[in-house]
């Protein structure tokens, strides 16, 4: 319950009002990158992300992700002290994304294909009923079965005469690419994919990115192969795509 020496007081309801700019902001098209332009952007998403603390590491992710959110809101904070300018000018730089006109594509660029099967696939024409929701946990043990099986495996063509360590990250992949294709039973020559984003930004991408660029930045990869050669070989065969 409640204590009664907390203040009371009324709030009044009133009709929303719009807060205009204090000044006249520009008026210009600017043109979207081809990500941003794409279809699948074109939505809200919300999400929750979950960040595990390394004990043993130097740089704690609650002040990481504090920082970062500071140095965002910084330009925000130095305009309402009545700077002319933020330090870090925003880039706008979308042509970094766009494609060359007419475009040049050096490769099969299979996310914007649709699979063969199409709207016929296993997974969309399954009852959800017919369908066990059960959560995987891949910790410190199953990690470790699957790098030993990937190192007891026969290197696929692409990494043949290489010798490469593979990340958690690859690693399950992998591993969820091969059992959902073999659960879902497909053909043998039915083709199955993985597809995931590569993050853009950072040192090790090699994308020059201008400094103050905030726009979308990564891309989508995809990895193909007949459920057939994916399930009938061993788990290096999937690391190598």
């Amino acid at each position: 319950m409640a204590s009664s020496s907390l203040p009371a007081f009324v709030v009044r309801r009133g009709d929303p009002v719009l807060v205009a700019p204090a000044a006249p902001t520009p008026r210009e098209v600017k043109p979207l990158s081809d990500i941003d332009d794409a279809e699948g952007m074109r939505f809200y998403s919300s999400g929750i992300h979950l960040y595990r603390n390394n004990k043993n590491g130097h740089q704690d992710p609650a002040r990481v992700i504090r920082e970062a959110l500071g140095r965002a809101l910084k330009a925000v904070c130095e305009l309402a002290r009545g700077a002319s300018a933020p330090s870090v000018t925003p880039s706008w730089g979308r042509e970094i994304f766009t494609a060359r006109q007419p475009p040049r594509p050096t490769f099969p660029h299979l996310e914007y294909r649709e699979p063969a099967g199409g709207t016929a696939d296993r997974m969309l024409t399954t009852p959800p009923h017919d369908m066990v929701c059960v959560p995987f946990f891949f910790g410190p043990r199953e990690i470790a079965a699957l790098r030993n099986r990937a190192a007891s495996s026969s290197l696929p063509p692409q990494t043949h005469g290489t010798t490469r360590s593979y990340s958690r990250f690859e690693l399950v992949a992998a591993c969820v690419w091969r059992c959902r294709a073999a659960a879902l039973g497909y053909a043998h020559d039915d083709e199955v994919r993985l597809s995931f984003i590569v993050n853009a930004r950072g040192r090790g991408s090699g994308v020059p990115l201008p400094e103050g660029f905030y726009g979308n930045a990564f891309a989508y990869t995809v990895a193909a192969a007949t459920a057939g050669e994916l399930c009938g070989r061993d788990l290096g065969y999937a690391l190598g795509w």
